[in-house]
């Protein structure tokens, strides 16, 4: 029985885990097309931004997109020319959005699907340590980072990750740090709801159990990025529920899950098992004992 309900736990843990790399590298393939819509420009406008995105239907697709962007790296002196630029080009950017004194900003520069509320144009991304540290992490190694969580201006449903992707001038990743850093235009960035990417990896999963998603390899209870909705009389796991926890490094990131059984896992695993083996076992003592009385009885009648 507990090498069965290991073997269950063992499935759920490598389920999600499949199932939340598989929706981050099919994501990472959309910035890696869109990376290729600017390789093939010298310079993509933001009309031209916008008909792209909206030929992907992203959020059609998978409503955990909040948003696609084009985030650049502005000097904090250079902030106003950029933003008299992108009015210039008929973007409606009121302000940069930023904080502290840093001299480099990381500014969004376009944002698409345009939702009511969701834009986030002229705002500086880099004021959040970890968002600066996975732009900086993709522009170093040519590859796509996890970032985050992040508080994105006027989100909803929680926290956002964000899935950057490098950009340089050259058509290949320069072979070294030093000309990445060099050449870097920028990154794109999918800006993820945490609770619709969970909700998904969940979908068809085993429902006996519950999962919660913390940020970095250590679980912090009071602190999580994503924890069960639970509907007034819906289960809770009891005394003996069962706990395995699953670290995931991603993107330079790591992701931890708990998974937690519920009451009906221990019911439905094996519990009528127990009663089979005791009448199994009653079964061949009355037999045993019949043989033997038929064995004594035979032997007094002669």
């Amino acid at each position: 029985m507990e090498e069965n309900a290991a073997a269950r736990i063992g499935r759920q843990v490598s389920r999600l885990r499949a199932a939340v790399v598989s929706d981050l590298r099919e994501h990472e393939q959309v910035l890696r097309a869109t990376a290729g819509f600017f390789a093939g420009s010298e310079k993509v406008t933001a009309r031209e931004f916008a008909a792209f995105v909206g030929k992907l239907k992203l959020t059609e697709h998978d409503p955990g997109v909040r948003s696609l962007a084009l985030i650049v790296p502005v000097r904090r002196k250079d902030a106003p020319a950029w933003l008299a630029e992108r009015r210039a080009d008929g973007q409606d950017i009121e302000k940069v959005l930023t904080s502290g004194d840093r001299p480099d900003l990381f500014l969004v520069q376009y944002s698409e699907p345009s939702l009511p509320g969701a834009r986030a144009l002229g705002w500086d991304v880099g004021t959040d340590r970890a968002t600066r540290a996975g732009i900086e992490r993709a522009r170093d190694t040519g590859e796509a980072a996890l970032a985050g969580p992040l508080a994105v201006p006027h989100a909803t449903r929680g926290p956002i990750l964000a899935l950057v992707y490098p950009l340089y001038r050259t058509a290949t990743v320069p072979p070294a740090v030093p000309a990445r850093r060099e050449e870097f235009r920028g990154v794109l960035s999918l800006f993820l709801n945490v609770r619709s990417l969970m909700d998904e990896a969940l979908t068809g999963g085993d429902p006996d159990f519950e999962v919660e998603l913390f940020d970095g390899p250590a679980v912090e209870p009071a602190r999580p990025l994503h924890a069960p909705a639970r509907e007034p009389g819906a289960p809770r796991p009891g005394a003996r529920a069962r706990r395995s926890t699953d670290s995931l490094p991603i993107g330079g990131k790591t992701l931890t899950f708990v998974h937690t059984t519920l009451p009906a896992f221990e019911k439905s695993q094996g519990s009528v098992r127990p009663f089979l083996v005791l009448g199994g076992g009653l079964s061949m003592t009355l037999l045993l004992f019949g043989l033997l009385w038929a064995l004594a009885s035979t032997r007094v009648a002669r």
